[in-house]
């Protein structure tokens, strides 16, 4: 059995906390998501991935009460308005091919 990494390590912490209901409110149960989510990009054992999947499992059971989700989708907040996207937004979903402003009405194609 290898050593765990730091990450998993307070995973495992995190997931106690949970199990026990200690000291759970919305600000530990944002960090735990992002944890959880940093988690399942660099997991490569079984052990690992068990830790996320409990502990996931738990976060679920404690976030629902404050009617929160592990779905990106939800995480990402409101969606901008047209005057709210800004240079550095712009700048962002050019560099992933995506026009910010979607097909405008003119019918022009919306590049950025």
């Amino acid at each position: 059995m290898r050593k765990l990494l730091p990450e998993f390590e307070l995973l495992d912490t995190q997931f106690w906390q949970l199990r026990a209901n200690k000291d759970v409110d919305q600000d530990f149960l944002r960090k735990i998501r992002d944890h959880i989510l940093l988690c399942e990009h660099i997991a490569g054992s079984e052990e690992e991935r068990s830790i996320i999947t409990r502990t996931t499992y738990w976060w679920r059971k404690r976030a629902s009460l404050f009617g929160m989700d592990l779905n990106p989708k939800l995480l990402s907040g409101s969606t901008k308005t047209r005057e709210e996207i800004e240079a550095n937004d712009r700048i962002f979903l050019r560099s992933l091919h995506i026009a910010a402003d979607g097909p405008p009405e003119d019918g022009k194609d919306g590049a950025l």
